[in-house]
């Protein structure tokens, strides 16, 4: 797989393609508006700095790379369905995209914008518990602003539902110290609290585990006092979701793949369409879901 990457695309100063010694390969990516890291495994964005600014994703130190099991980290695709399969318990969470390899079609360079596209795994009729031949493909554009398009196409003869997330990880100073905006008054779901109904009131801050599905804000800030800058995330209209999670210690202490103090510089906001927020696919029909991350620096 790599020697067919390096023949297709070792040409482009922007892009270089790593071969591990497990076969997985890993693209960098640098232009003078930014930096990133991929990997084909789950087509998962691992880092992105753009210029004058530090890495903005968070990657956990104990996740491996080597394709055994999902990245703890970046920016993981959940497909065609989010957390557990609503049907088959035995099902992998989380769907089958973000443990497969993917495609890269093409690369190419738009000013100081990098735009790779990827096609995915096939979720065929009667296989992949049961998803009607859905068809994926993501988008990336990596510069001053990191945008993702994950379009998901029906060729199946049968009408599709699915729930899906770009479970994006953010790298943050101190947890006890950020604030999240967007989401006074916004009802949620406290998947902590057996799914109950709530409310919030101000801003999102965190003094112990939160796992809560919001109703989408227009623009979605996380302010870092720490590390002096600020992170906006927008949908463009194409989720009602918004997934905002951060284990605490103790669950911290439970993943084989994460650190015990990891939470304290982590946080996920994900833009997704679950819960209520399902998408349904007529044959032949297509829907993209799309983030857009932006950073600057914060000012008093």
């Amino acid at each position: 797989m790599h020697q067919a990457l390096a023949k297709k695309f070792g040409h482009l100063p922007f892009l270089t393609i790593a071969n591990p010694a497990n076969g997985v390969p890993t693209l960098k990516i640098s232009t003078p508006a930014a930096t990133a890291g991929m990997s084909l495994f789950g087509a998962q964005v691992l880092s992105w700095a753009p210029r004058d600014h530090q890495n903005v994703l968070w990657l956990s130190p104990s996740t491996s790379l080597d394709g055994s099991a999902p990245i703890r980290g970046g920016i993981p695709v959940c497909w065609p369905w989010f957390g557990p399969h609503p049907e088959d318990p035995s099902a992998p969470a989380h769907g089958i995209a973000r443990t497969a390899l993917w495609n890269l079609d093409s690369a190419t360079l738009d000013d100081e914008t990098a735009i790779l596209k990827f096609s995915g795994p096939q979720a065929p009729s009667q296989q992949s518990l049961g998803q009607p031949g859905l068809q994926l493909s993501l988008g990336v554009r990596i510069g001053e602003i990191l945008d993702l398009a994950l379009t998901t196409t029906n060729i199946g003869t049968q009408s599709a539902t699915l729930s899906q997330a770009l479970h994006s990880y953010f790298a943050v100073g101190a947890i006890q110290h950020i604030s999240i905006d967007g989401f006074d008054k916004s009802t949620y779901l406290d998947k902590l609290d057996d799914g109950r109904t709530k409310q919030q009131s101000g801003l999102v801050q965190f003094e112990e585990e939160v796992d809560r599905i919001y109703n989408i804000a227009p623009t979605t800030i996380l302010r870092d006092p720490l590390l002096s800058r600020e992170i906006k995330i927008t949908s463009q209209g194409t989720s009602r979701s918004t997934v905002i999670w951060n284990p605490w210690s103790a669950k911290s202490q439970r993943l084989d793949d994460m650190p015990d103090d990891g939470y304290k510089t982590m946080v996920c906001i994900e833009t997704a369409n679950v819960a209520a927020d399902t998408i349904k696919l007529p044959p032949g029909a297509s829907h993209t879901l799309r983030a857009l991350i932006s950073v600057a620096t914060l000012t008093d």
